[in-house]
C-alpha cells in the first residue's frame, strides 16, 4: 500500500493517525493542535420517501389547492463517501504569498484527513481540493480563521461537490414530526381599553396556524419537530406588527399569556432598513413575534413589563445599503434598553458608509498567485471584528471551477495557487463576498455563518463546494445562541 501521508499533513485512516508528533503525548516535541476533517455527500429527497436516513435539514411548505392542502417537504441527508474519492480529494498547505508548501499534499483516505494547525505557515491556508473531471473545486481556510475558531472547528464534517452513486446514508434518530395540542388563557393584565384581534397565531419551526380559539389540538395540524417549543401570539390589528400578548407551550397546562403593553421606539438615520423583526430566543429555540415596517425611518413595537427569565429579545433589521448588496443586523435587547437606534448599533460593528458599489480588481503577484483587491469599495479595517467568505468563479478556461476562501477580514486576498489563474482573464469572473461583523468581546459561533451557505447550496443555490454539515438540533441551538449577540451579515449575492 502506498504511503498516504507526506508531512507536515497527516491523514486519518479508520481512526488511526498516520504521521509523527501531534497532541497525543509523544516526546518528539511540543504539543500540536490537531484538526480532523470528515467528508460526506449531502443529498436531498422527498420526505415521504426518506428511507430512515438521518435528517440534517429540511424544507417544509404547504400549498392550498381547493379543499386540499398539499405538503411539499424535502430533507437533507448525508452519506459517508468511504473510498470513492481516495484519489480525487486532498488537502494541502499554502503560504501567505499563495505558493504551496512543498511535500504537503495528502489525499484523503476513507473520506478522512487530519492536519496540525501549527504546520500551516503564518498567514497561510489549509486547502481542500476536489478533482471533478478536468476541474478543481477548492475551499481554503486561513490559519488565523482556524485558530480563532478552533473550539468549534477542530472536528468538521464537510460536503463534497460531485455526485457519488451507491452510497449508504447515515441512519439514526431524526427529529420526529408530530401535531401539537396546546391550550392558553388570555393575560389578566390586559386593560379593557386594549382591544385585540380575536385571532391567535400558533407557531412552530415549520409552520403557523391561526385560530379564534385559545387552544388547538391535532386536528389543526400544527406540525412541530421533537424538542421545538411552540409559541402563540395575539395582535392588536389584522397584521403581526402590534404584538398584544404571547406565550410558550412549556409554560404549563392552560398557561396564561404575557401582556405586551410597553412601547419602545426604533429609528434610523440612513434610510437603509425597511423591515424589522422582533424575535425571542427562549431556551434553545427562536421565534419571530412581530414584523414592523421602517419605511418612514422610525417605528415602534410592544414588549412586556416583565418577561420570562429564559427569554432574550432581539430586533433584526434587513436592508439593501447599495446596489447588489444586502445586510442583516441583529440587535439584542440588553439591560432592558428596548428603544433602538439602528444606525448607532450598526456603526459599532461596521458602518455601511464604508461600502460602495464597485467591482474587484485582479493582478498576478511575483510568484504568479492571483490577488483579488476589493479595497476600492469596502474598507473592512473599519469593522470592530469579524470574518469573511470570498468565493471566486473564474468563468474562463482555468481548471479552477470555484475557489472559496474563509478568512479574517481583509480587503486584498491572495488566492492560494492550486493552479495558475491569469488575472487578465478574470474580467467576467464572479466574486461572491459575504461578511459577518461582530464585537471583539462577543463569542460568535462561526458555524452559524458557515452553515447558511451549505443549506442554500444543497437546497438549490449551489454556491458552496465543501459546506459545513450540521444536525438539526445543533442548528436550532446555534441560531438561538447567536440571536443573543450583536452581529451583521453583509453579502453581495
Amino acid at each position: 500500500m502506498k504511503k498516504a501521508v507526506v508531512l507536515p499533513i497527516v491523514a486519518a485512516v479508520s481512526g488511526v493517525l498516520l504521521g509523527c508528533g501531534g497532541s497525543s503525548g509523544g516526546s518528539s516535541g511540543p504539543s500540536k493542535t490537531q484538526f480532523n476533517l470528515e467528508f460526506r455527500k449531502a443529498d436531498i429527497q422527498d420526505f415521504a420517501v426518506n428511507n430512515n436516513c438521518l435528517i440534517h435539514d429540511r424544507s417544509y411548505n404547504e400549498l392550498v389547492e381547493g379543499d386540499n392542502v398539499i405538503v411539499e417537504s424535502e430533507v437533507m441527508f448525508v452519506s459517508p463517501i468511504t473510498t470513492a474519492l481516495n484519489n480525487g480529494l486532498y488537502i494541502q498547505l499554502s503560504k501567505a504569498d499563495g505558493s504551496l508548501v512543498n511535500d504537503s499534499l495528502a489525499y484523503t483516505s476513507n473520506g478522512k484527513a487530519s492536519f496540525f494547525l501549527e504546520d500551516i505557515p503564518d498567514a497561510g491556508y489549509l486547502n481542500v481540493v476536489e478533482l471533478f473531471g478536468p476541474y478543481k473545486y477548492v475551499t481554503s481556510f486561513s490559519k488565523e480563521y482556524l485558530e480563532d475558531n478552533r473550539s468549534v472547528l477542530r472536528n468538521m464534517m464537510l460536503d463534497v461537490k460531485q455526485p457519488i452513486a451507491n452510497l449508504q446514508c447515515m441512519t439514526g434518530s431524526s427529529l420526529a414530526m408530530s401535531p401539537v395540542s396546546v391550550k392558553y388563557r388570555n393575560s389578566e393584565d390586559i386593560p379593557g381599553s386594549d382591544i385585540g384581534s380575536p385571532t391567535y397565531y400558533y407557531q412552530s419551526d415549520l409552520k403557523e396556524v391561526g385560530s379564534n380559539n385559545l387552544s388547538i389540538d391535532a386536528s389543526y395540524d400544527l406540525q412541530a419537530l421533537r424538542g421545538d417549543i411552540t409559541s402563540v401570539a395575539n395582535y392588536r390589528g389584522s397584521d403581526n406588527s402590534s404584538l398584544r400578548q404571547y406565550g410558550f407551550a412549556d409554560w404549563g397546562t392552560e398557561a396564561e399569556m404575557v401582556y405586551t403593553g410597553e412601547v419602545a421606539q426604533v429609528f434610523q438615520d440612513n434610510g437603509i432598513y425597511q423591515d424589522l423583526e422582533v424575535g425571542v430566543s427562549y431556551k434553545n429555540i427562536t421565534k419571530q413575534l412581530a414584523q414592523i415596517s421602517l419605511a418612514d425611518g422610525e417605528s415602534s413595537y410592544y414588549y412586556p413589563l416583565n418577561k420570562n427569565s429564559n427569554e432574550s429579545w432581539a430586533i433584526t433589521a434587513k436592508g439593501a445599503p447599495v446596489t447588489n448588496w444586502s445586510n442583516t443586523l441583529n440587535m439584542p435587547i440588553v439591560d432592558e434598553a428596548y428603544s433602538i437606534d439602528i444606525s448607532s448599533n450598526e456603526s459599532k460593528l461596521f458602518s455601511l458608509s464604508h461600502l460602495s458599489d464597485g467591482a474587484a480588481t485582479f493582478a498576478n503577484t511575483d510568484v504568479k498567485s492571483l490577488e483579488v483587491n476589493m479595497g476600492a469599495y469596502i474598507n473592512t479595517a473599519m469593522a470592530n471584528d469579524g470574518y469573511q467568505r470570498i468565493s471566486i468563479v473564474p468563468r474562463n478556461s482555468s481548471p479552477i471551477k470555484q475557489h472559496t476562501i474563509y478568512s479574517e477580514l481583509k480587503d486584498v486576498v491572495v488566492v492560494p495557487k492550486i493552479e495558475f489563474i491569469d488575472a487578465m482573464s478574470m474580467e467576467t469572473a464572479l466574486v461572491e463576498q459575504s461578511y459577518v461583523f461582530k464585537n471583539k468581546s462577543d463569542d460568535l459561533d462561526i458555524r452559524f455563518f458557515m452553515d447558511s451557505f451549505t443549506t442554500q447550496s444543497v437546497f438549490g443555490a449551489d454556491n458552496e463546494s465543501h459546506g459545513l454539515l450540521l444536525g438539526e438540533s445543533e442548528r436550532r441551538a446555534l441560531e438561538a445562541d447567536v440571536a443573543k449577540i450583536d452581529y451583521m451579515i453583509l453579502s453581495n449575492q
